[in-house]
Protein backbone atom coordinates (compact mmCIF):
# COMPACT_ATOMS: atom_id res chain seq x y z
CA UNK A 1 0.00 0.00 0.00
CA UNK A 2 1.16 3.80 -0.89
CA UNK A 3 0.31 6.55 0.33
CA UNK A 4 0.71 9.96 -1.60
CA UNK A 5 4.32 10.96 0.07
CA UNK A 6 5.11 7.83 -1.35
CA UNK A 7 6.90 4.09 -1.24
CA UNK A 8 10.31 3.25 -2.94
CA UNK A 9 11.27 0.43 -3.42
CA UNK A 10 14.53 -1.77 -4.23
CA UNK A 11 14.40 -4.24 -2.18
CA UNK A 12 17.45 -6.88 -1.70
CA UNK A 13 15.92 -9.95 0.24
CA UNK A 14 18.71 -11.69 2.66
CA UNK A 15 18.91 -15.57 3.12
CA UNK A 16 15.85 -17.18 2.05
CA UNK A 17 13.60 -17.63 4.92
CA UNK A 18 9.91 -19.16 5.38
CA UNK A 19 8.01 -16.28 6.16
CA UNK A 20 8.31 -13.68 3.43
CA UNK A 21 9.14 -10.10 4.62
CA UNK A 22 9.46 -6.92 2.17
CA UNK A 23 10.30 -3.74 3.83
CA UNK A 24 9.51 -0.45 2.01
CA UNK A 25 10.69 2.79 2.73
CA UNK A 26 8.19 6.06 3.01
CA UNK A 27 9.67 9.46 2.68
CA UNK A 28 9.51 11.48 5.12
CA UNK A 29 6.06 14.19 4.92
CA UNK A 30 6.69 17.43 3.49
CA UNK A 31 9.74 15.84 1.41
CA UNK A 32 9.14 14.72 -2.15
CA UNK A 33 10.15 12.20 -4.72
CA UNK A 34 12.42 12.98 -7.44
CA UNK A 35 13.64 12.12 -11.29
CA UNK A 36 16.94 12.41 -9.89
CA UNK A 37 17.37 10.75 -6.65
CA UNK A 38 14.85 8.58 -4.37
CA UNK A 39 13.86 11.20 -2.54
CA UNK A 40 14.79 15.14 -1.87
CA UNK A 41 14.55 16.30 2.02
CA UNK A 42 16.53 19.58 3.36
CA UNK A 43 19.36 20.31 4.95
CA UNK A 44 19.19 20.89 8.92
CA UNK A 45 15.92 20.24 10.08
CA UNK A 46 14.35 17.02 11.66
CA UNK A 47 12.59 14.55 9.24
CA UNK A 48 11.07 11.11 9.73
CA UNK A 49 10.98 8.02 8.04
CA UNK A 50 8.69 5.34 8.38
CA UNK A 51 8.64 2.07 7.33
CA UNK A 52 5.99 -0.50 6.01
CA UNK A 53 6.36 -4.41 5.59
CA UNK A 54 4.63 -7.57 4.79
CA UNK A 55 4.64 -10.14 7.46
CA UNK A 56 5.05 -9.57 11.45
CA UNK A 57 8.76 -8.19 11.81
CA UNK A 58 9.53 -7.41 15.47
CA UNK A 59 12.36 -5.61 14.70
CA UNK A 60 13.33 -2.53 12.65
CA UNK A 61 16.93 -0.85 12.10
CA UNK A 62 17.79 2.17 9.58
CA UNK A 63 20.96 2.91 8.55
CA UNK A 64 21.23 6.60 7.07
CA UNK A 65 24.86 7.35 5.74
CA UNK A 66 25.19 11.38 6.00
CA UNK A 67 22.50 11.16 8.73
CA UNK A 68 22.63 12.18 12.37
CA UNK A 69 21.97 9.41 13.98
CA UNK A 70 23.42 7.43 11.48
CA UNK A 71 21.44 4.40 13.31
CA UNK A 72 18.09 4.21 14.55
CA UNK A 73 16.13 1.02 16.11
CA UNK A 74 12.14 1.32 15.29
CA UNK A 75 9.61 1.38 12.62
CA UNK A 76 9.91 5.27 12.26
CA UNK A 77 13.67 6.49 12.52
CA UNK A 78 13.71 11.19 13.24
CA UNK A 79 17.15 11.75 11.58
CA UNK A 80 19.17 15.25 10.77
CA UNK A 81 20.94 15.71 7.60
CA UNK A 82 23.64 18.06 7.99
CA UNK A 83 25.67 18.92 5.38
CA UNK A 84 24.47 18.70 1.50
CA UNK A 85 25.17 15.75 -0.24
CA UNK A 86 23.76 12.74 -1.92
CA UNK A 87 23.51 9.32 0.89
CA UNK A 88 22.38 5.74 0.63
CA UNK A 89 19.78 5.41 3.28
CA UNK A 90 18.68 1.23 4.34
CA UNK A 91 15.87 -0.83 6.13
CA UNK A 92 16.45 -3.84 7.61
CA UNK A 93 13.33 -5.57 9.25
CA UNK A 94 13.49 -8.96 11.09
CA UNK A 95 10.75 -11.79 12.56
CA UNK A 96 11.77 -14.66 13.88
CA UNK A 97 14.31 -16.47 11.57
CA UNK A 98 13.37 -13.86 8.61
CA UNK A 99 15.50 -10.73 7.79
CA UNK A 100 15.03 -8.36 4.34
CA UNK A 101 16.60 -5.32 3.47
CA UNK A 102 15.67 -2.73 1.06
CA UNK A 103 17.49 0.46 0.24
CA UNK A 104 16.31 4.07 -0.84
CA UNK A 105 16.37 3.77 -4.39
CA UNK A 106 18.16 6.31 -6.08
CA UNK A 107 19.55 7.33 -2.79
CA UNK A 108 18.53 10.16 -1.05
CA UNK A 109 19.79 14.11 -1.93
CA UNK A 110 19.95 16.17 1.06
CA UNK A 111 20.20 20.03 0.33
CA UNK A 112 21.11 21.82 -3.54
CA UNK A 113 18.52 22.44 -5.94
CA UNK A 114 16.25 19.36 -7.00
CA UNK A 115 13.22 18.49 -9.48
CA UNK A 116 10.78 17.17 -7.35
CA UNK A 117 7.50 14.87 -8.66
CA UNK A 118 4.67 12.59 -7.55
CA UNK A 119 6.12 9.32 -9.85
CA UNK A 120 7.32 6.31 -7.99
CA UNK A 121 10.68 5.01 -9.07
CA UNK A 122 9.38 1.92 -10.09
CA UNK A 123 6.84 3.77 -12.31
CA UNK A 124 9.78 5.79 -13.69
CA UNK A 125 10.04 3.10 -16.71
CA UNK A 126 6.75 2.95 -17.41
CA UNK A 127 5.67 6.20 -18.10
CA UNK A 128 3.62 6.98 -21.40
CA UNK A 129 0.68 9.42 -22.74
CA UNK A 130 -3.04 8.22 -21.62
CA UNK A 131 -5.10 8.87 -24.97
CA UNK A 132 -9.41 9.05 -24.26
CA UNK A 133 -11.59 6.24 -24.80
CA UNK A 134 -11.48 6.22 -28.84
CA UNK A 135 -15.28 7.44 -28.82
CA UNK A 136 -13.74 10.98 -27.75
CA UNK A 137 -10.87 13.15 -29.50
CA UNK A 138 -7.75 14.02 -27.61
CA UNK A 139 -5.29 12.87 -24.90
CA UNK A 140 -5.57 12.89 -20.86
CA UNK A 141 -2.97 15.86 -19.59
CA UNK A 142 -2.91 17.06 -23.22
CA UNK A 143 -4.73 18.55 -26.51
CA UNK A 144 -8.41 17.49 -25.50
CA UNK A 145 -11.71 18.51 -26.58
CA UNK A 146 -12.66 18.72 -22.77
CA UNK A 147 -10.40 21.07 -21.26
CA UNK A 148 -7.59 23.54 -21.75
CA UNK A 149 -5.13 22.69 -18.53
CA UNK A 150 -3.85 20.08 -16.60
CA UNK A 151 -2.81 20.85 -12.83
CA UNK A 152 -0.58 18.70 -10.69
CA UNK A 153 -0.80 18.98 -6.64
CA UNK A 154 2.49 18.74 -4.28
CA UNK A 155 1.90 19.03 -0.33
CA UNK A 156 3.17 21.54 1.79
CA UNK A 157 6.89 21.24 2.24
CA UNK A 158 8.43 20.31 5.16
CA UNK A 159 10.05 23.95 5.29
CA UNK A 160 9.34 27.03 2.77
CA UNK A 161 10.89 26.33 -0.51
CA UNK A 162 11.39 28.34 -4.04
CA UNK A 163 10.65 27.03 -7.06
CA UNK A 164 13.05 28.15 -10.10
CA UNK A 165 10.99 26.64 -13.19
CA UNK A 166 9.71 23.71 -14.01
CA UNK A 167 10.44 20.64 -16.26
CA UNK A 168 7.65 18.81 -18.01
CA UNK A 169 8.26 15.61 -19.90
CA UNK A 170 6.33 15.97 -23.15
CA UNK A 171 5.14 12.28 -24.89
CA UNK A 172 4.06 14.14 -28.05
CA UNK A 173 4.52 17.71 -29.45
CA UNK A 174 3.13 17.37 -32.85
CA UNK A 175 0.49 20.46 -33.59
CA UNK A 176 -0.54 22.55 -36.28
CA UNK A 177 -1.52 25.89 -33.55
CA UNK A 178 2.23 26.41 -33.48
CA UNK A 179 1.79 30.03 -31.92
CA UNK A 180 0.01 28.47 -29.30
CA UNK A 181 1.21 29.68 -25.98
CA UNK A 182 2.08 27.01 -23.28
CA UNK A 183 1.57 28.68 -19.85
CA UNK A 184 3.06 26.86 -16.55
CA UNK A 185 2.05 28.45 -13.43
CA UNK A 186 2.30 27.91 -9.67
CA UNK A 187 -0.74 28.06 -8.08
CA UNK A 188 -2.07 27.83 -4.45
CA UNK A 189 -4.90 26.01 -3.51
CA UNK A 190 -8.40 27.74 -3.07
CA UNK A 191 -10.81 27.56 -0.29
CA UNK A 192 -12.33 24.37 -1.76
CA UNK A 193 -8.69 22.73 -2.56
CA UNK A 194 -8.87 23.45 -6.14
CA UNK A 195 -6.18 25.80 -8.08
CA UNK A 196 -6.04 29.12 -7.31
CA UNK A 197 -4.61 32.26 -8.11
CA UNK A 198 -1.33 32.15 -10.11
CA UNK A 199 1.99 33.43 -8.32
CA UNK A 200 3.68 33.17 -11.21
CA UNK A 201 3.43 32.04 -14.79
CA UNK A 202 5.60 31.68 -17.99
CA UNK A 203 5.24 30.82 -21.33
CA UNK A 204 6.29 29.07 -24.38
CA UNK A 205 5.09 28.88 -27.99
CA UNK A 206 4.21 25.16 -28.79
CA UNK A 207 6.41 25.19 -31.78
CA UNK A 208 9.50 25.05 -28.89
CA UNK A 209 8.13 22.32 -27.35
CA UNK A 210 10.32 18.78 -26.43
CA UNK A 211 9.21 15.68 -26.56
CA UNK A 212 11.19 13.65 -23.92
CA UNK A 213 12.15 10.89 -26.84
CA UNK A 214 14.78 13.79 -27.45
CA UNK A 215 16.37 13.30 -24.28
CA UNK A 216 15.48 16.23 -22.08
CA UNK A 217 12.18 17.83 -20.93
CA UNK A 218 10.45 21.00 -21.53
CA UNK A 219 12.33 23.54 -19.21
CA UNK A 220 9.95 26.55 -18.47
CA UNK A 221 11.96 28.97 -16.18
CA UNK A 222 10.50 31.54 -14.05
CA UNK A 223 11.84 35.36 -14.07
CA UNK A 224 12.41 35.12 -10.09
CA UNK A 225 12.05 32.41 -7.46
CA UNK A 226 8.73 31.71 -6.54
CA UNK A 227 8.24 30.88 -2.99
CA UNK A 228 5.51 27.80 -1.61
CA UNK A 229 4.71 27.24 1.91
CA UNK A 230 1.44 25.29 1.77
CA UNK A 231 0.18 22.95 -0.72
CA UNK A 232 0.50 24.35 -4.49
CA UNK A 233 -0.05 23.04 -7.93
CA UNK A 234 1.81 22.89 -10.94
CA UNK A 235 -0.69 23.88 -13.91
CA UNK A 236 -0.08 23.17 -17.58
CA UNK A 237 -2.57 25.03 -19.24
CA UNK A 238 -3.01 26.68 -23.17
CA UNK A 239 -2.77 23.31 -24.55
CA UNK A 240 -4.44 23.68 -28.34
CA UNK A 241 -6.65 21.26 -30.04
CA UNK A 242 -7.54 21.98 -33.31
CA UNK A 243 -7.81 19.59 -35.84
CA UNK A 244 -7.89 20.33 -39.99
CA UNK A 245 -8.55 17.64 -42.13
CA UNK A 246 -6.44 14.64 -41.58
CA UNK A 247 -3.96 16.48 -38.74
CA UNK A 248 -4.30 17.85 -35.65
CA UNK A 249 -2.84 19.52 -32.65
CA UNK A 250 -1.55 16.16 -30.29
CA UNK A 251 0.78 17.77 -27.28
CA UNK A 252 0.60 15.30 -24.82
CA UNK A 253 2.69 15.29 -20.90
CA UNK A 254 3.69 11.58 -19.97
CA UNK A 255 1.92 10.43 -16.67
CA UNK A 256 2.50 7.25 -14.47
CA UNK A 257 1.06 3.78 -14.73
CA UNK A 258 -3.06 4.00 -13.49
CA UNK A 259 -2.41 2.94 -9.97
CA UNK A 260 -6.23 1.53 -9.61
CA UNK A 261 -9.04 2.67 -7.65
CA UNK A 262 -6.83 2.58 -4.35
CA UNK A 263 -3.91 4.38 -5.61
CA UNK A 264 -3.04 7.99 -5.00
CA UNK A 265 -4.07 10.73 -7.75
CA UNK A 266 -2.37 13.38 -8.09
CA UNK A 267 -3.92 15.54 -11.01
CA UNK A 268 -6.53 17.87 -11.66
CA UNK A 269 -8.36 19.26 -14.71
CA UNK A 270 -10.19 22.49 -16.11
CA UNK A 271 -13.18 22.03 -17.96
CA UNK A 272 -14.16 24.56 -20.31
CA UNK A 273 -16.22 22.91 -22.45
CA UNK A 274 -20.00 23.81 -23.77
CA UNK A 275 -20.58 27.08 -21.62
CA UNK A 276 -18.58 25.45 -18.94
CA UNK A 277 -15.58 26.33 -16.21
CA UNK A 278 -14.28 24.85 -14.06
CA UNK A 279 -11.62 22.44 -12.00
CA UNK A 280 -12.14 18.92 -11.45
CA UNK A 281 -10.23 16.65 -9.11
CA UNK A 282 -10.06 13.54 -11.85
CA UNK A 283 -10.83 10.60 -9.44
CA UNK A 284 -11.89 8.66 -12.43
CA UNK A 285 -7.87 7.87 -12.80
CA UNK A 286 -5.12 7.15 -10.14
CA UNK A 287 -2.03 8.58 -11.53
CA UNK A 288 0.58 11.06 -11.52
CA UNK A 289 1.88 13.84 -14.51
CA UNK A 290 5.02 13.84 -15.15
CA UNK A 291 5.85 17.77 -14.23
CA UNK A 292 8.87 18.04 -11.95
CA UNK A 293 9.16 21.90 -10.46
CA UNK A 294 13.00 22.49 -9.48
CA UNK A 295 12.63 23.21 -5.75
CA UNK A 296 14.90 24.36 -3.67
CA UNK A 297 14.26 24.09 0.64
CA UNK A 298 15.24 27.99 1.87
CA UNK A 299 13.37 27.86 5.77
CA UNK A 300 13.64 31.02 7.19
CA UNK A 301 17.40 31.23 6.08
CA UNK A 302 17.17 31.73 2.53
CA UNK A 303 18.30 29.07 -0.33
CA UNK A 304 20.14 25.47 0.77
CA UNK A 305 21.82 26.13 -2.42
CA UNK A 306 22.38 29.73 -3.65
CA UNK A 307 24.83 32.57 -2.64
CA UNK A 308 23.05 35.37 -0.96
CA UNK A 309 23.47 37.68 2.84
CA UNK A 310 21.14 36.51 5.30
CA UNK A 311 22.81 38.71 7.75
CA UNK A 312 24.25 42.13 7.13
CA UNK A 313 27.21 42.96 8.83
CA UNK A 314 29.89 45.63 8.81
CA UNK A 315 32.58 45.17 6.55
CA UNK A 316 31.58 41.90 5.05
CA UNK A 317 28.72 41.05 2.13
CA UNK A 318 28.61 38.87 -0.48
CA UNK A 319 27.96 39.97 -3.94
CA UNK A 320 27.43 36.92 -6.34
CA UNK A 321 29.90 34.66 -5.95
CA UNK A 322 32.30 37.00 -3.99
CA UNK A 323 32.85 37.72 -0.80
CA UNK A 324 33.73 41.58 -0.44
CA UNK A 325 35.40 43.56 2.55
CA UNK A 326 34.79 46.67 3.43
CA UNK A 327 37.02 47.06 6.49
CA UNK A 328 40.28 45.56 7.26
CA UNK A 329 40.78 42.17 8.57
CA UNK A 330 43.73 40.32 9.57
CA UNK A 331 42.37 36.87 8.88
CA UNK A 332 39.25 35.32 7.80
CA UNK A 333 37.85 31.61 8.41
CA UNK A 334 35.21 29.86 6.80
CA UNK A 335 33.45 27.27 8.36
CA UNK A 336 30.92 24.76 7.57
CA UNK A 337 28.11 23.86 9.19
CA UNK A 338 29.67 20.93 11.50
CA UNK A 339 32.48 23.67 12.33
CA UNK A 340 34.67 22.46 10.18
CA UNK A 341 37.41 25.20 8.82
CA UNK A 342 36.75 25.07 4.85
CA UNK A 343 38.58 28.10 3.84
CA UNK A 344 41.56 30.17 5.55
CA UNK A 345 42.52 33.98 4.15
CA UNK A 346 45.01 36.39 5.63
CA UNK A 347 44.91 39.64 5.04
CA UNK A 348 42.03 39.74 2.62
CA UNK A 349 41.08 42.71 0.75
CA UNK A 350 38.76 44.06 -2.24
CA UNK A 351 36.83 40.26 -3.22
CA UNK A 352 37.69 36.68 -2.85
CA UNK A 353 36.05 34.22 -5.13
CA UNK A 354 33.80 31.65 -3.13
CA UNK A 355 33.15 29.39 -6.62
CA UNK A 356 35.77 26.76 -5.26
CA UNK A 357 33.29 26.28 -2.45
CA UNK A 358 31.18 23.40 -2.83
CA UNK A 359 27.32 24.16 -2.54
CA UNK A 360 25.97 24.57 1.36
CA UNK A 361 25.65 26.84 4.19
CA UNK A 362 28.83 28.35 5.50
CA UNK A 363 29.67 30.88 8.35
CA UNK A 364 32.40 33.58 7.76
CA UNK A 365 34.37 34.62 10.86
CA UNK A 366 36.73 37.87 10.34
CA UNK A 367 38.98 38.59 13.19
CA UNK A 368 39.92 42.80 12.93
CA UNK A 369 41.82 44.64 15.89
CA UNK A 370 40.84 41.50 18.29
CA UNK A 371 37.36 41.43 17.57
CA UNK A 372 35.64 39.04 15.45
CA UNK A 373 32.96 40.22 12.65
CA UNK A 374 30.70 37.41 11.43
CA UNK A 375 28.40 36.65 8.01
CA UNK A 376 26.17 33.55 7.54
CA UNK A 377 25.36 32.56 3.54
CA UNK A 378 24.74 30.01 1.50
CA UNK A 379 26.32 28.75 -2.13
CA UNK A 380 24.37 27.36 -5.11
Amino acid sequence: MRNIFGTILAVAALPAVAETLEPEICIPEGCYLSPDAGCYVPVGEAITFSGMSSGEPDEWSWTFEGGNPAVVFGQEAEVVFEKEGRYDVTLTVSGGASQSRCSLEGGLQAGGTAGVWNIFPDEKNLLASVPLDVSDYGYYAGSNIYGDAFAEKYSKPVMRAEISGVSVYFASTACITEDAAIEVSVCGADMQGMPGEALASVSLPAAELLPYDSGVPTVFEFDNPVAVDDDFFIVVGGIPCSMRGSVADEIAILCSPDRGENGSSTVFSHVDYDGQSYWRKDSDRHLSMAVSPNLTFVGNEGPQGAVGNIVDVPGLSVLGDELCFNAKYSWVMVYDLSGKAVKRILLPSGRVPLSDLPRGVYVIAAESNYSVDTLKFVKR
